[in-house]
């Protein structure tokens, strides 16, 4: 999906919704009749007047054309007539466990779908096929090396996933790429018999994607208790404790680790439960992860490092909450991304992105989890979650390999470990945290042969 997304229009940089639509309105000439009009990252609490959009000013741009935009954390969608049209989606719908149709008060969807609401759309959606599906790829693959990425762990569609395949077996992937079958799938893994680890060196099914909630943006982030100015929104609940509870043992007793995402304070209470339930007195014998773990409520973080299981977090995503975290949360953000305190207590953290949510940087997550100080801010965020050079170093390279079981073969420089290896243009530990984000990746290698940058160094 994030290959994908690199043709979508790029809304993050648009801070109004007048710019959004302008944004948008430019990209029309580009289209090909009957073409979706796709774009990606507009941030409602980021516009000057922070009002949800409406179908009614897609419609005018886009009459003839099916149009969706993704909000920030994909967890929200804006979509016109046409696409409601073609989803099926009417008055008359329902809304959907675990999602919202946003509706007037006369009972008329107004183009916003939260979680799975936003489903019907995406069946219909047609991604890029054939050669320019390649194209897309290959230009992910060049892009991760130069941003010194030689491995993933991939959340995508299962089409996305085939097109993955493909790839690989014409080209060769080039990329370490770990995925997660999406939880629609798990009787097609069950029936077949697949565990954790199918595949090769660079790509192998890891086990399977779960949502437990929706996100903060949307504010359907699962909560103990209310979003500050509302007496009755927790968020969204997208299994109770038993269906999770179910759900996760299914997949740990047929060997398939488990990563399930969750944002707001109780999905995460819920989602340690189901794993630690899963578990058993086994908890080596897994390695199921959290995604996000973004609040946590301070009695739950002490259960992941016992139980071992990893805290996946993304530092390159605190610029954008910090405002909404202080807007919705208010002081239970004290232990949002609370990275000291999971080390402390003996978490294995590993740093990723949620590209294309956020851009796929490594330097950046480092440098926020070091600082906690984004650039455009007075102040660092709770700096008592700070972590050090180390710290942020071990959980963006050998947690991100421990995550997925391949630390035995990389994630670090050891003898007898594949040699993926980044070459910076200065030592992290010799610069100021501030200047870590400006550091130059001159050179990666994958498996001991250059990926990006060869010509830098020709006499190697």
């Amino acid at each position: 999906f994030w290959a994908w997304s690199l043709g979508h229009i790029d809304l993050s940089e648009c801070w109004s919704y007048d710019e959004t639509l302008r944004t948008i309105r430019k990209s029309m000439r580009r289209l090909k009749r009957g073409e979706w009009l796709v774009g990606r990252g507009w941030f409602r609490d980021g516009w000057e007047n922070p009002a949800w959009p409406h179908k009614k000013d897609l419609d005018k741009i886009a009459p003839n054309h099916p149009a969706v935009m993704m909000n920030r954390d994909q967890h929200a969608i804006w979509v016109n007539s046409k696409a409601l049209k073609m989803a099926g989606i009417t008055a008359d719908t329902p809304d959907p466990k675990g999602g919202e149709i946003v509706r007037d008060p006369s009972g008329e969807p107004t183009g916003i779908l939260k979680d799975t609401a936003a489903q019907p759309v995406y069946k219909r959606m047609k991604s890029p096929t054939g050669k320019r599906a390649m194209e897309l790829l290959k230009n992910a693959v060049d892009h991760a090396h130069a941003l010194g990425i030689t491995g993933v762990a991939s959340f995508d569609s299962i089409d996305g996933f085939k097109k993955v395949q493909e790839f690989h077996r014409k080209y060769g992937l080039g990329l370490r790429l770990n995925q997660y079958i999406p939880s629609a799938h798990l009787n097609d893994l069950l029936s077949l018999g697949i565990q954790s680890g199918l595949g090769d060196r660079f790509l192998r099914i890891a086990g399977v994607k779960y949502f437990a909630d929706g996100a903060l943006g949307s504010q359907t982030a699962l909560m103990f208790k209310p979003y500050k100015g509302s007496k009755s929104n927790y968020g969204l609940e997208i299994y109770d404790q038993d269906e999770l509870n179910a759900e996760i043992k299914k997949c740990n007793k047929a060997g398939l680790n488990v990563a399930i995402h969750a944002i707001g304070d109780r999905a995460n209470n819920i989602a340690l439960n189901a794993i630690i339930k899963a578990q058993g007195r086994s908890v080596r014998r897994f390695r199921n992860r959290i995604e996000h773990c973004q609040l946590l409520m301070k009695e739950d973080i002490e259960r992941f490092g016992k139980n071992n299981i990893v805290g996946s977090v993304q530092p390159v995503q605190m610029p954008l909450d910090i405002d909404m975290i202080e807007k919705y949360w208010g002081r239970r953000g004290r232990y949002s991304y609370a990275l000291k305190s999971l080390l402390d207590n003996g978490t294995t953290l590993a740093f990723g992105s949620d590209a294309p949510i956020e851009p796929p940087n490594p330097l950046l997550n480092i440098y926020l989890a070091v600082s906690r100080h984004p650039r455009n801010f007075s102040k660092p965020f709770y700096s008592s979650e700070k972590i050090s050079i180390e710290q942020a170093l071990f959980a963006q390279t050998y947690g991100g390999a421990f995550s997925v079981e391949q630390e035995m073969l990389y994630g670090s420089i050891k003898i007898g470990h594949f040699a993926d290896i980044v070459i910076l243009d200065k030592d992290l530990h010799c610069v100021a945290p501030d200047q870590i984000p400006d550091l130059e990746v001159l050179g990666t290698l994958l498996e001991g042969e250059f990926v990006y940058g060869k010509d830098r160094f020709n006499n190697w």
